[in-house]
């Protein structure tokens, strides 16, 4: 006589594998969020590198403004700053972002200095020159991403540092401080 399972132990079963597979897809986003992380830290220190590098090989004392570049009060993108400044000189490639969630990569400098005194203070974030990341159609994902780089290259803590995060609506905004203070103007970078 052949037994079958009974409706408990089939239940049983499909309750493990359920958790099994839960616990493996979060693990999965995990390491996704964690890749995407390395990807945009490795490409903004990157450009980073080739803009000081860059300004070095200029001359100039100061940061570019926006102005200077030709796009007034608009954050310019790579493209734009490669059109004005020999920036592939020193980038052989400019950086894509990795996700279809994240915007170009920009330069901001609108002649705004960061205090550090009041990072605290959310409006103090985006001062400075920075290079910004944001996170578009509200991607929860993208957005996990970069709060990641501030928590693993920035010490998690919000408005400070290298890195800065605004959030606003739907919209995660990471700033990239190139130049936190005149200590960091191209003349006195070594």
């Amino acid at each position: 006589m052949s037994r079958g399972f009974t409706v408990i132990e089939l239940l049983v079963v499909i309750v493990v594998i359920a958790i099994i597979g839960g616990g493996s897809y979060s693990l999965y986003q995990g390491r996704r969020e964690q890749a995407l992380a390395n990807i945009i830290w490795t490409d903004l220190d990157a450009i980073e590198g080739a803009i000081t590098n860059t300004a070095k090989s200029e001359g100039i004392d100061t940061w570019w403004t926006q102005g200077e570049l030709g796009t007034g009060s608009t954050n310019p993108t790579l493209q734009t700053i490669a059109s004005q400044v020999e920036l592939e000189k020193y980038l052989a490639k400019l950086p894509e972002p990795a996700d279809s969630n994240l915007s170009a990569y920009l330069y901001d400098n609108d002649g705004d200095t960061y205090n550090s005194t009041n990072c605290s203070n959310a409006t103090y974030a985006s001062r400075g020159v920075n290079l910004r990341i944001r996170t578009l159609n509200g991607s929860r994902f993208a957005k996990r991403a970069l709060e990641k780089i501030d928590a693993i290259h920035d010490n998690n803590n919000g408005n400070c540092g290298k890195v800065t995060i605004t959030t606003s609506g739907n919209t995660t905004t990471l700033y990239y401080h190139i130049a936190l203070n005149s200590a960091d103007y191209p003349s006195t970078i070594d």
